[in-house]
Parts: C-alpha cells; structure tokens; sequence
C-alpha cells in the first residue's frame, strides 16, 4: 500500500474472523468486514510488518 486513502471503524458484529488456516497467508488476515454492498479484507499489520517480500 502506498497510501491510504479511506479509514472507517468497524463494529465486531460487522467482522467475520477467519480461522487458522494452514496456507502462506497465515497470521496476515484479522477477519473479513461487512459494510453495506462491501466486503473489506482486514490485515493484521504486525503481521505484515514480520513477512519478508
């Protein structure tokens, strides 16, 4: 990401939390977020921040 370009809170209610899942994306995906007509992907950024590119 090179910038950010819209911040907005969610209620826990409106988060699907994934389930540990045994793939190379472990440990980066928090939950899947609800809002509206839209489905948001949130990242858990200490994870990010430990992966190597």
């Amino acid at each position: 990401m090179d910038k950010l370009t819209q911040a907005f809170t969610l209620k826990e209610s409106e988060i699907d939390h994934t389930l540990d899942m045994q793939s190379e994306q472990e440990g980066l995906i928090y939950g899947i977020g609800k809002r509206e007509d839209r489905i948001i992907t949130i990242l858990k950024a200490e994870g990010l921040l430990k992966r190597e590119f």
